[in-house]
């Protein structure tokens, strides 16, 4: 009976100290949990690119030949990126907010074309 008592005791004192130290962390157990993510904001980028004109482009947007599949990209992040269709809309959704130029890239027979956009400031703001 007395071994019996003698662990009992041993026991509650174990029990004692884990709980009070928690569960062996000096910040009772908050380290424990996970953190949480660090919230990053992004926005969509909705554009047009423009048929030929004979006044030229206006400042900041495209004028290609033939703007059906025209690959548009984020230069700074080419992973980023949309074909454009067949009247010259693009969207390349979730890029992160920051400061960037676009580029529209497109073959034509062995010819490739390429016009970059002005420098732009995504905000993720809307």
């Amino acid at each position: 009976m007395r071994a019996l008592s003698s662990l009992s005791c041993l026991f509650l004192i174990v029990c004692l100290l884990v709980f009070s130290t928690g569960c062996g962390s000096s910040d009772g157990g908050l380290s424990d949990w996970q953190k949480p993510a660090t919230v990053t904001a992004v926005s969509n980028i909705k554009g047009k690119i423009l048929p030929p004109s004979t006044s030229g482009a206006v400042r900041g947007q495209f004028s290609l030949l033939s703007t059906d599949g025209t690959l548009v990209f984020v230069e700074e992040k080419p992973e980023f990126f949309a074909n454009a269709d067949a009247n010259g809309d693009f969207l390349i959704r979730n890029v992160e907010a920051g400061r960037y130029r676009l580029v529209a890239h497109k073959v034509s027979g062995t010819t490739p074309y390429r016009q970059r956009s002005d420098i732009f400031t995504l905000s993720g703001q809307f």
